[in-house]
C-alpha cells in the first residue's frame, strides 16, 4: 500500500519525537508538511521506511562545530541516485553555524560540487539558548528543492528563525568563479550593509576578503546582516532597523552618529539624561557593531518619555567611551530600579572574543564574584537576579554568559572601576567579604579551557581572585579528568558541601 504524505510525516516524526520529545515534531512538522509533496514525499518514504528496514539507526555522529549532531536516518541504499538524508542537529549553547560533509548522492549520481549539499535548513533557537536544526540534503529536483526553500524561508522569517540555507555554498561559488547570482546577492547585501553604516568598506564581502578570512568567517557576517531584519536589500535594512524601534531617525543616525553621541555624552556627565543600550547588529570579526541606545531625559532623577534613539557603528574610541558612559551612568544613577517606571533596564555591550583577552577585560571578569561560567561572547547587564530573584533589589549587578550563569558585583565597585578611579592593578574592587569564596562547577571550568585561549585565560581569572584574598573552590567533581585539571591548576574542590551563600551541586 502506497503511504500518503501524511504518513511519510507520522513515520519519521515517530523517529523525532523518541530522541527530541513532542515539541521538536510540532516544531518540525508544520512548515515542512506543505512541502511533503512528490518527489520530497517520496524520498522522505525512504528515509522514514530505511530506519526500519536496515538502514542506519539513529545514533550520534560527533560533536563538532559547536555541540553534537544526531543522524535520525537515511536510506538504506545510501548509494541510490536521488537519496535524501534528513539530519537533526542539537547545538550548545552559542552556536551559530557548522558544516559537515556528509555524503549524499544528487539525482545525476554525481556527488555535490566541493563536498557541500544543496540543502533546506531551518534553525530554531530553544530558550535555553540550545539550537535545533533541521536539515534536508540532496536529491531533490530543482523545483521541489526551490519548494522546501521558500517554505523555510517563510517559517524563518515568521519565527525569526535564521535561515542558514545556501550561504556557506554561494560563498564557495563565488570563490571558485562559478556563481554569479551569489556574487550579485552578495554584491546587494554589502551595499546594504555600507549605506546603513554597518560596514566601513565593501570588501568585506569581496572574494579576495572571503578568500582571507575563509568562507565560514565570511558567511558569519552574511548571516549576521540577513538575520536582523536587513535580508540582503536596501531598502529592507532602513525597515529591519526601524523594526528595532529606530524609525525616522535611521537616515540622521548614520551622519550624526558623532554629534549625537557627543551630546549624550555630555548631557550624561550633566546628570540630564539616563539611557539604556542593547546591540542589534554585530559582525562578527569584522569589528563592527551598531548599538541602540535609548536615551531618557531626567527631570528631578526620574527618567521621562524616551525621544532620542541613535546608533553607533563600528569599534572606535568614540563608541567605547560613550558605551562606558551609558554603562557607568546607568548602573550608578539606577540603584533603585523602580525608577524605570516599568521600563526593564538592561544595559547590553558587544564583546568580542579578542576583547576577553585584553588584559583590563580580564581583569574586570576576575572582580565579578558569584556562580561563574566564562564564555567569550554577550555580556547583559541587568539589575533583576537569575537564580530564583533572591538577590533583586540588593543593587547588584549580573554579568550574564550566554548560557545564563551569572558573576555579581556591587554597583558602585564596578561604576568606580568604568571611570578609572580604581586601578586596575589595586585591589580596591576586592569583595566585600575578603573571605568570600567563588564557586565554579569542574565540568564548565573543564569546558572553558577547552576554548581557544581558555588556559590562559582560566589562569589570569584564578590569579586575579586568589590575588584578592578569594578563595576558589570547584564543585560537581565526579570525573577522574576533573581530578587532574583541577589539581594542575591548584584549585581545591569540594563535593555535596555547602559553601558562602550558595549549595554546590
Amino acid at each position: 500500500m502506497k503511504l500518503s504524505a501524511e504518513d511519510h510525516i507520522r513515520e519519521l516524526s515517530g523517529e523525532v519525537e523518541a530522541l527530541f520529545g513532542a515539541s521538536a515534531v510540532e516544531l518540525w512538522r508544520k512548515p515542512l508538511r506543505r512541502a511533503f509533496q512528490a518527489p520530497v514525499a517520496e524520498a522522505m518514504a525512504r528515509v522514514a521506511l530505511g530506519i526500519r528496514q536496515g538502514g542506519d539507526e539513529p545514533q550520534v555522529c560527533g560533536d563538532g562545530h559547536g555541540g553534537e549532531y544526531m543522524l535520525v536516518g537515511r536510506p538504506a541504499g545510501r548509494e541510490e541516485p536521488g537519496g535524501v538524508v534528513l539530519f537533526v542537529y542539537r547545538l550548545s549553547g552559542d552556536a551559530e553555524w557548522w558544516e559537515h560533509d556528509a555524503a549524499a548522492a544528487r539525482p545525476d549520481g554525481q556527488a555535490d560540487r566541493d563536498g557541500f549539499l544543496d540543502e533546506a535548513a531551518l534553525t530554531l533557537k530553544d530558550g535555553d539558548g540550545s539550537v535545533t536544526m533541521f536539515s534536508v540534503h540532496g536529491g531533490l529536483d530543482a523545483e521541489a528543492d526551490g519548494r522546501m526553500s521558500r517554505v523555510v524561508e517563510d517559517h524563518a522569517r515568521r519565527s525569526g528563525a535564521r535561515r542558514t540555507a545556501r550561504l556557506d555554498n554561494a560563498l564557495y561559488g563565488i570563490l571558485h568563479g562559478r556563481d554569479a547570482d551569489a556574487e550579485k546577492m552578495l554584491h546587494e547585501i554589502s551595499g546594504a550593509a555600507l549605506d546603513a553604516g554597518l560596514v566601513k568598506d565593501r570588501d568585506v564581502f569581496s572574494a579576495e576578503q572571503i578568500e582571507a578570512d575563509g568562507a565560514d568567517l565570511a558567511a558569519d557576517a552574511v548571516r549576521a546582516t540577513l538575520s536582523h531584519g536587513a535580508r540582503g536589500l536596501r531598502g529592507r535594512i532602513a525597515s529591519g532597523f526601524r523594526r528595532f524601534g529606530l524609525g525616522r531617525r535611521y537616515d540622521e543616525a548614520r551622519s550624526e552618529t558623532a554629534a549625537l553621541a557627543n551630546a549624550v555624552r555630555q548631557a550624561i556627565k550633566a546628570g540630564t539624561m539616563a539611557v539604556e543600550t542593547r546591540p542589534i547588529l554585530s559582525l562578527k570579526r569584522q569589528a563592527v557593531a551598531i548599538r541602540q541606545v535609548r536615551a531618557h531625559p531626567l527631570v528631578d532623577g526620574r527618567p521621562v518619555d524616551s525621544d532620542v534613539l541613535l546608533t553607533l557603528g563600528g569599534d572606535n574610541a568614540l563608541a567605547r567611551e560613550l558605551e562606558l558612559a551609558v554603562i557607568g551612568q546607568a548602573l550608578a544613577q539606577h540603584r533603585d530600579w523602580k525608577l524605570w517606571r516599568g521600563v526593564s533596564l538592561r544595559v547590553m555591550a558587544s564583546v568580542r572574543a579578542e576583547t576577553l583577552r585584553e588584559p583590563d577585560m580580564q581583569m574586570a571578569i576576575g572582580r565579578l564574584i558569584g556562580r561563574a561560567e566564562v564564555s567569550p561572547g554577550r555580556l547583559i547587564l541587568r539589575p533583576e537576579a537569575p537564580l530564583g530573584g533572591t538577590l533583586a533589589g540588593k543593587g547588584d549587578v549580573f554579568l550574564d554568559s550566554p548560557s545564563a550563569h551569572a558573576w555579581r558585583i556591587s554597583v558602585p565597585d564596578f561604576y568606580a572601576f568604568l571611570k578609572g578611579e580604581v586601578a586596575l592593578d589595586s585591589a580596591g574592587l576586592a569583595p566585600s567579604e575578603p573571605s568570600a569564596y567563588i564557586e565554579v562547577a569542574a565540568d564548565r571550568l573543564k569546558g572553558l579551557i577547552g576554548q581557544k585561549d581558555g588556559r590562559f585565560l582560566v589562569r589570569t581569572l584564578l590569579k586575579t581572585w586568589r590575588d584578592q584574598g578569594t578563595e576558589i573552590i570547584a564543585t560537581s567533581v565526579d570525573h577522574h579528568d576533573q581530578f587532574a585539571m583541577l589539581e594542575d591548576l591548584e584549585v581545591r574542590y569540594a563535593k555535596g558541601a555547602r559553601i558562602g551563600d550558595w549549595t554546590s551541586n
